[in-house]
């Protein structure tokens, strides 16, 4: 990472209830701190996030900061270990999107960073929505974790993807082989159920999404593409992807005599 939003360094291990010591300081020294003294030493409230290794998937709040000893406000369920990697960032999440239209806009995204994030119920008209977790402006990892897309309404849309990138390679990939780029959980714990879909595309899970349900979604008179299924799945780096009673519809012919 290379600024000043999150850091992520190696961690030596829950040492007590709620505390974790990480094995360097992350603004010691002007070593692996990209923002001056001032900006850095209040943390209060930003996520912790673990990446990958012992206990990767979990995330905690701030509490306080200091050195290389950091309170968050509970500890985590898998205890972490030296090679547990931590991503300290703003925290993004605990939102609903419930119950809007959106009429030709270009996207509506789930930027990186969105953890417990439910998306519900909108009308989407000539507009896609994206889960997207990415590393965007070299700002550091910031995955979509626990996230819910369910019954919305697509029509003559570009469908719903779940994707992720990495901008330190300029690579927005299907976790595309580069040697250094992370292809950890960057979209994960994702359900999609219940979408309705029409004169247009459907559900697309790529990247290095992982942990997936995609069940119960339907499409109408679909693109070419998706003739065949409401859902295309890379498979390349995607894993635990699991389909479940998902249609294509199609449309009933007026009696030929």
């Amino acid at each position: 990472n290379n600024n000043n939003n999150s850091n992520n360094h190696n961690n030596e291990g829950v040492k007590t209830e709620g505390v974790i010591t990480l094995a360097a300081d992350p603004f010691g020294n002007g070593t692996g701190s990209y923002c001056p003294p001032h900006r850095c030493e209040n943390w209060t409230s930003a996520a912790i996030l673990v990446l990958d290794g012992v206990g990767a998937g979990q995330w905690r709040r701030v509490i306080s900061n200091r050195n290389r000893t950091w309170v968050v406000d509970r500890a985590f369920n898998v205890p972490l270990q030296k090679d547990s990697l931590i991503q300290i960032a703003p925290l993004k999440g605990h939102f609903i999107l419930a119950g809007n239209t959106w009429k030709t806009a270009s996207t509506v995204q789930l930027y990186a960073l969105c953890l417990h994030a439910v998306v519900t119920e909108n009308h989407l008209h000539q507009t896609p929505l994206l889960s997207w977790g990415r590393n965007p402006h070299l700002w550091g990892y910031q995955p979509n974790w626990n996230v819910e897309l369910t019954n919305n309404i697509f029509t003559s849309s570009a469908g719903l993807t779940t994707t992720t990138c990495d901008e330190k390679w300029n690579i927005c990939n299907e976790g595309a082989n580069v040697n250094g780029l992370f292809n950890g959980a960057l979209n994960s714990a994702v359900v999609v159920r219940g979408n309705e879909m029409s004169d247009g595309e459907g559900i697309t899970i790529k990247g290095t999404s992982s942990n997936v349900v995609v069940e119960h979604n339907s499409i109408l008179r679909p693109s070419p593409s998706f003739t065949n299924s409401c859902v295309i799945v890379n498979e390349t780096y995607t894993s635990m992807v699991i389909l479940r009673g998902n249609d294509v519809v199609l449309p009933k012919l007026d009696n030929i005599d």
